[in-house]
């Protein structure tokens, strides 16, 4: 047996972008009108209402912004068409983007944290009779954590139908958390009926009552989404397909392929229910209700989330005057020439894709053979693979595929990898030995039991001037935060005695915390104290100690802009 023990969805990073950045607004929200208008690199908050409001507008794109705290939603949506919501980050509102009375709304590539409510608020997304083709929810990551938020639904679907021929999307996102509302939880589609509707790649974790959900409208597909819930108060049910009263039907559904391991408020396992009262449900025997998941399936937000503008710069609120016309439709993210798309391991034993090898990573595998293939952008030249850990390995590849191990004809060469930690840097060069493009190096670990567990869940970035958290960091990652207060916090699994601190770089600092928050350069009660990172390379040791035992130490490199 060999499975992932964390995450393998790519998605897009938030990109610096040129356009004018604007400080924080407070005095109330920014309202978009007219057509054909890109708004980029703004920082908004409110204090008396929601921070954006599209209205009757078209063709609109909102894009690299920081939206929020704010009293309302973060973007307010209603009687408009072709609006784009793309790479913002959006947290402490009351829900993310709540679009009412609209067509062609496409919420793509946006991260999520810690939505408000109070019901019926609380989504990271909701459409309101939003119909037609061109709708998309996709590749987007939310996290709603306990105490600190109050989340209903993470995505409502009410009384919106996409085209038969263009269904609703809502494809490869990544959500944590929910609750303790008693009703909501993750996807719910057919509120108050519509349909035409695809669930598909997505994994949530501990969503709330539910994981997904059909609850009336036609013609709607739950497919190859992977869903886990431990137990807790509000749980109940990982997907379940059930004709809610004030629906006029409830038909045509399909629920295939999904892997599902869900608990009830009792410690039950209850991933499914089918209530019978929408007809046959294709696809339902081809579920694993018993799916061997666990919280490892989603590792967290980056800190790709934070714009490169500088902090507390002003702008005005209220009515927004950008124009230019908007001709980009394409929601791909942009690939730079000569680069590395993804490193994919793949079981050679069977041929399979076992998913994207990605930074901190933890596999469990049964000695099967296993190679590493870069996908790559086309361009001519040479593809360099440095494997190093337990087992060791540098190859040169020319020609597509690129394997660690090279290949035969296309059957890739495997080899065994013992139990460890290994780092994996991949390099493209042309012939005279100059790189090319990028470079991607990442860190996993390979253990021989699923039950194995580390101290460190992993290390998170903290603006210190607000408390708030900003992303996970991770080993490679370049962080632009210059000109900010921050600290690194450590998130730990098991409880310790201390943990020590040794950073280097231009900024040299060594510190050990006795008490939570296990913070870089401490807290007083909860309020973290920071300090600005000049510009360079860091290199920062954690260690956990128990009974002066060093039970883990963990190292990642960064590197300040």
């Amino acid at each position: 047996m060999l499975r992932k023990i964390k995450h393998f969805v790519t998605f897009g990073l938030m990109a610096a972008v040129c356009s004018p950045t604007y400080g924080l607004t407070s005095s109330g929200p920014l309202v978009i009108t007219g057509s054909n208008k890109t708004i980029s690199a703004k920082r908004i908050s409110s204090s008396s209402g929601h921070c954006m409001e599209i209205r009757g507008a078209r063709n609109i794109v909102i894009e690299g912004s920081v939206i929020g705290a704010c009293k309302g939603n973060g973007i307010y949506i209603v009687n408009s068409h072709n609006i784009e919501i793309r790479r913002n980050f959006i947290e402490d509102v009351q829900s993310g983007v709540y679009a009412v009375n609209s067509t062609r709304i496409n919420v793509h590539h946006n991260r999520f944290l810690n939505m408000k409510g109070p019901f019926p608020r609380g989504q990271y997304v909701q459409f309101n009779n939003v119909d037609g083709g061109g709708n998309r929810i996709n590749y987007n990551e939310g996290e709603s954590r306990l105490g600190e938020s109050y989340p209903e639904d993470l995505v409502n679907l009410y009384r919106s139908k996409g085209a038969a021929s263009d269904p609703i999307q809502i494809i490869g996102n990544r959500f944590k958390g929910g609750g303790p509302s008693k009703s909501g939880g993750g996807i719910m589609s057919g509120d108050n009926d519509g349909g035409n509707v695809v669930v598909r790649d997505n994994i949530l974790v501990d969503p709330g009552q539910y994981g997904i959900a059909i609850a009336g409208g036609d013609d709607i597909t739950i497919e190859n989404n992977r869903v886990y819930g431990r137990q807790q108060s509000f749980t109940n049910v990982g997907i379940y397909v059930w004709r809610q009263k004030n629906t006029d039907s409830c038909r045509g559904h399909r629920v295939a392929d999904n892997q599902v391991r869900y608990y009830n408020k009792n410690g039950q396992l209850n991933s499914a229910w089918n209530a019978g009262n929408c007809g046959s449900v294709s696809g339902w025997n081809t579920n694993d209700w018993h799916a061997d998941l666990g919280a490892w399936v989603y590792e967290g937000l980056g800190v790709d989330t934070l714009l490169d503008a500088s902090p507390g710069q002003d702008s005005d609120s209220g009515s927004d005057n950008d124009s230019g016309n908007n001709n980009d439709t394409d929601d791909t993210d942009e690939q730079p020439t000569a680069s590395i798309r993804q490193l994919q391991l793949v079981d050679t034993s069977t041929g399979s894709v076992l998913g994207s090898l990605t930074d901190n990573s933890r596999w469990v595998t049964e000695a099967k053979p296993l190679a590493v293939v870069a996908i790559t952008s086309d361009f001519n030249g040479y593809v360099h693979l440095n494997l190093q850990g337990p087992r060791s390995h540098y190859q040169t590849e020319r020609f597509v595929p690129y394997t660690l191990f090279g290949d035969s004809a296309g059957q890739f060469t495997g080899f065994s990898f013992p139990a460890g930690n290994y780092r994996l840097s991949v390099t493209l060069k042309n012939a005279a030995g100059a790189t090319l493009g990028d470079s991607k190096s990442v860190s996993f670990q390979i253990t021989d039991s699923a039950d194995e567990q580390t101290v460190f869940r992993h290390m998170e970035l903290v603006d210190a001037a607000t408390n708030r958290y900003v992303g996970i960091v991770r080993d490679g990652d370049s962080l632009s935060i210059s000109g900010r207060q921050v600290t690194i916090k450590a998130i730990n699994e098991q409880p310790v005695d201390e943990v020590r601190f040794q950073l280097k770089g231009p900024v040299s600092y060594s510190r050990t915390e006795r008490v939570a928050p296990y913070a870089l350069f401490g807290d007083s009660s909860g309020d973290f104290n920071g300090r600005e990172l000049a510009s360079g390379n860091y290199q920062l040791t954690v260690s956990a100690i128990k009974n002066g035992q060093v039970l883990e130490d963990m190292q990642i490199q960064f590197r300040v802009n």
